[in-house]
């Protein structure tokens, strides 16, 4: 803030002394006055220095703006890369979570594959099982004696 009111006074003073210098050389007498047109050069002259002085103020002030606004683009920078590094390897861990899905579910679906044939070699066991032990119930029952 105080480099824009020193710039604001800077510009007071400046159009002061040129509305100055602009009275002396059109009310400041006549042609042949020799200290009216001096007036007006040094007036005229010290309103350049004003000027020279202000640009200097200016391009000061903007150097600082620049250089402030550098270091900002630089930090964004770094910020950006930091996220992308992140992006990065959250899409890493995200295509090694959906290999491992896949790779769950294919193996998913071969233990089911291999849980349904065994229900089926099971159910296929029970009923040699059963058959088994319908026949060692018959051959188990003692034969009646024949007649002799």
């Amino acid at each position: 803030m105080k480099g824009k009111k020193l710039e604001i006074l800077v510009l007071v003073v400046a159009f002061v002394i040129l509305a100055t210098a602009m009275f002396f050389m059109f009310v400041g007498g006549t042609e042949n006055d020799i200290k009216a047109i001096s007036m007006v050069n040094r007036l005229f002259s010290v309103g350049f220095l004003v000027y020279i002085a202000y640009s200097y103020l200016l391009s000061n002030n903007l150097n600082k703006d620049i250089a402030e606004l550098e270091k900002n683009v630089d930090n964004l920078k770094n910020e950006v890369a930091r996220k992308r590094t992140k992006i990065e390897d959250l899409t890493k861990a995200v295509a090694e979570k959906d290999t491992e899905l896949n790779k769950l579910s294919v193996e998913k679906s071969t233990l089911e594959k291999d849980v349904d044939s065994l229900k089926k070699q099971l159910t296929k066991a029970k009923g040699e099982v059963k058959k088994l032990a319908a026949e060692v119930k018959t051959e188990a029952k003692p034969e009646e004696p024949k007649g002799e």
